[in-house]
C-alpha cells in the first residue's frame, strides 16, 4: 500500500466538501470549530494507528484483509458521498464543542477513516501512518477554514475518486493476499 494510496483514501474518507457543509457559516466560529475538529480527529486517528496491532491480532485479522476491508469503506462513504447530500449544520452542539458533533464525527472522522488508520498503521507503521493521515486530515481543515462551499456536486466529484481509490486499496489488499 502506497503512501500516496492512503493519503488519496483518507482525502476522499473525509471528504473536505461534506465537513465543510456542516461547518458553521460564521468565520470566526468556523475556524475554532475546524481546530477543535481536526485536533479531534488527528488525536482518534493516532490512537487507531497505534492500537493497529493489538486490534487487528484481537479480531484475528491479517494485513491483507484490513487493506481490503479499508478499501471496501472508502468505496462505500465514496458511494454514500455520490447521492447523499452534504449534511446541514444544525443540529450542532454550541461553541467549540460543534468541532465535535457533527464535524469531526460523523462528518471527517468516518468508519473508512478509522479503518484505514488500523490498516495503515499495521503497514506502514503507526509513525508514517499517522503522518500520511494526518497531512491529509490538515489539508481537508485547511479547505474547510478556507470557506470553500459544500456543494453536493463538490462533495459527489470526492466520492466518485473515493470509489475509485476505494477499489484501488481493495484491490492491493486482494494482491497481497
Amino acid at each position: 500500500m502506497s503512501s500516496t494510496l492512503i493519503a488519496l483514501a483518507a482525502v476522499c474518507a473525509a471528504n473536505p466538501f461534506r465537513v465543510g457543509a456542516c461547518a458553521p457559516e460564521s468565520a470566526v466560529a468556523r475556524r475554532q470549530a475546524v481546530v477543535v475538529a481536526t485536533a479531534f480527529t488527528l488525536f482518534a486517528v493516532a490512537l487507531s494507528a497505534l492500537l493497529s496491532d493489538p486490534i487487528l491480532d484481537l479480531l484475528n485479522v491479517s494485513g491483507s484483509s484490513s487493506r481490503i476491508a479499508a478499501g471496501v469503506a472508502v468505496l462505500i462513504v465514496g458511494i454514500r458521498d455520490l447521492f447523499a447530500q452534504p449534511p446541514s449544520p444544525e443540529p450542532a452542539l454550541a461553541g467549540l464543542l460543534a468541532g465535535i458533533v457533527p464535524m469531526a464525527f460523523p462528518s471527517l472522522f468516518t468508519p473508512a477513516l478509522a479503518i484505514l488508520a488500523v490498516s495503515a498503521g499495521a503497514e506502514r507503521g503507526a509513525v508514517t501512518a499517522i503522518g500520511i493521515i494526518g497531512a491529509a486530515i490538515l489539508s481537508v481543515g485547511l479547505i474547510v477554514v478556507a470557506n470553500v462551499r459544500g456543494t453536493h456536486w463538490r462533495a459527489a466529484a470526492v466520492g466518485s475518486a473515493g470509489v475509485v481509490f476505494g477499489t484501488l486499496l481493495a484491490l492491493n489488499g486482494v494482491t497481497a493476499v
